[in-house]
């Protein structure tokens, strides 16, 4: 049994008695959007929701009343203490696959809503052929007229390192490049500042701040439950993000933005230190 429906009792009970009102913005982290579900035949977990099941979950976000915000708005809300006074949400996605764009987007606009890509500068219009699970899958990465027309449209970018390698293991000049470098390809690419990065499999250390802030970055993201109302100096390097995992129940993405899973992070967070201290 998933984790999460294990738990569904005690998640229902948290946003009913606990976090039933929580106010702030919550960043979701999405990966890929795809027309149609290849994990079974594949024998293979992807970390994809599929076309139908997306456009459930942000009509689901409408039908709560939550409004979802670009990233400009919503590190806004976070820097001038709006965000205490609303249900905010900030959709993301990671790596710069194809079909953020010609799928997600789509139905975004559909609603209305913004969306924010964490874009690998290495992978723009390259073919990945990787293997998962003994199952041998091709993704297709955005180009860099994709990436210009999503800007053109509403969207915005961001960084996710140049060649998506883990950050805690590289050294000083290879981890400045990584952030760096990636940001001043991204701007030329699309011809704005670059100013958000996401770590690569969410791996991050204190080391990394002063980089980040010398490289010109107002936030940096990692993959944590919960939601944020405010941040300072140190915290805007470490936003968290609630990742969506493979073609989510209904109930339990419903739970998940609600707030009812928020106190995993507790135990996430100290799963996190442990592995990046160790």
């Amino acid at each position: 049994m998933d984790i999460l429906d294990k738990y569904k009792p005690l998640a229902t009970l948290y946003t009913r008695y606990i976090n039933s009102n929580w106010q702030g913005v919550r960043f979701l982290c999405y990966h890929r959007v795809i027309e149609k579900d290849i994990s079974k035949e594949n024998n293979v977990n992807i970390l994809a929701v599929t076309a139908d099941v997306f456009e459930k979950q942000m009509q689901l976000i409408s039908d709560l009343g939550m409004t979802v915000v670009s990233m400009k708005h919503a590190l806004s809300l976070l820097q001038n203490g709006e965000a205490n006074k609303g249900h905010y949400i900030c959709i993301t996605f990671d790596d710069g696959y194809l079909d953020n764009v010609t799928i997600a987007w789509p139905i975004l606009k559909k609603f209305g809503y913004a969306a924010h890509i964490f874009v690998v500068t290495d992978w723009i219009g390259q073919m990945n052929h990787r293997a998962a699970q003994g199952a041998k899958l091709s993704c297709q990465f955005v180009s860099k007229s994709d990436l210009q027309l999503f800007v053109r449209e509403g969207g915005s970018v961001g960084s996710h390192s140049i060649s998506h390698k883990a950050m805690t293991t590289l050294g000083a000049q290879e981890l400045l490049k990584e952030i760096r470098d990636s940001k001043r390809a991204l701007q030329q690419i699309i011809g704005q500042s670059v100013d958000t990065f996401a770590y690569p499999y969410a791996f991050y250390n204190d080391h990394m701040y002063e980089i980040l802030a010398d490289s010109g970055y107002a936030a940096a993201f990692i993959i944590e439950l919960g939601f944020i109302n405010s941040i300072n100096n140190k915290q805007r390097y470490r936003i968290r993000r609630t990742a969506i995992s493979h073609n989510e129940k209904q109930d339990i993405f419903a739970l998940k933005i609600k707030g009812g899973y928020d106190w995993i992070r507790y135990y996430s967070r100290i799963k996190q230190l442990m592995r990046n201290y160790m």
